[in-house]
């Protein structure tokens, strides 16, 4: 299974980097991309997340690894994330 890798450094608001992975773990099939973590503040509260908690939508990058969970519009979401230190 593919996976989305974020690799973003402590301060959210420098960029940080996005890759699609292959299921072999060291094929890159898209990216690397230019990725924030930090949510854009105003666009987050307008949606009714005005912290941009990251486990809302419009919220920051959330942080960990995350599995397969259940089907949402027939679609998987898997993300794997990291701190660049």
């Amino acid at each position: 299974m593919s996976t989305i890798q974020i690799q973003l450094p402590t301060d959210r608001t420098v960029l940080g980097q996005l890759k699609l992975i292959a299921g072999d773990g060291t094929t890159v099939l898209a990216g690397p991309f230019n990725a924030y973590g930090k949510a854009a503040n105003d666009t987050a509260a307008m949606h009714g997340n005005a912290g941009a908690d990251p486990l809302h939508l419009y919220g920051d990058t959330p942080l960990g690894s995350y599995t397969k969970g259940p089907k949402n519009n027939n679609r998987y979401t898997l993300v794997v994330l990291w701190l660049i230190e």
